[in-house]
């Protein structure tokens, strides 16, 4: 009979994920990640033979972008697509709003998609300094008090 585990899985992934947000994708070893969760890599191994799951964490995908000259080809081709989707799903709710008016006709989409991309990917930086909930407020409102002209 084999021993039941002495571990909690949900607690062991926030304790890698912590991991990754400090090294980054690259920059964590498996042996990092033991050091970090606490397990041995056996358990490890045998819990998590894909440690993959369905939710998005922007700083990894940050990190990735920063780090993506250390990826392989097919990682670096799905960081590339998954950006250029967000950057076109801006595009399409920009140009709606565009449409409506709720943003200036003279306003170029293409260029604010761009912008609130670079805004987006800065604030997920952000939030791993930790800044005050008022402080993110504060910027997004300017960021939107931007776009609207």
């Amino acid at each position: 009979m084999g021993r039941s585990k002495e571990y909690a899985r949900d607690e062991v992934l926030e304790a890698a994920t912590q991991v990754f947000w400090e090294k980054g994708y690259q920059g964590t070893s498996v042996g990092d990640l033991v050091e970090g969760t606490g397990l041995h890599r056996r358990s490890m191994y045998e819990e998590f033979s894909d440690v993959s799951g369905p939710q998005f964490k922007g700083c990894l995908l940050v990190k990735s972008a920063i780090e993506q000259g250390l990826l392989n080809v097919d990682a670096r081709q799905k960081l590339h697509s998954f950006l250029a989707a967000s950057d076109n799903a801006f595009y399409k709710c920009l140009d709606a709003a565009q449409q409506e008016g709720e943003i200036p006709q003279n306003s170029d989409c293409r260029t604010l998609a761009k912008y609130l991309m670079c805004f987006l990917e800065d604030l997920m930086m952000m939030g791993q300094t930790n800044p005050s909930k008022n402080e993110l407020e504060l910027v997004v409102g300017t960021v939107l008090l931007t776009v609207k002209g």
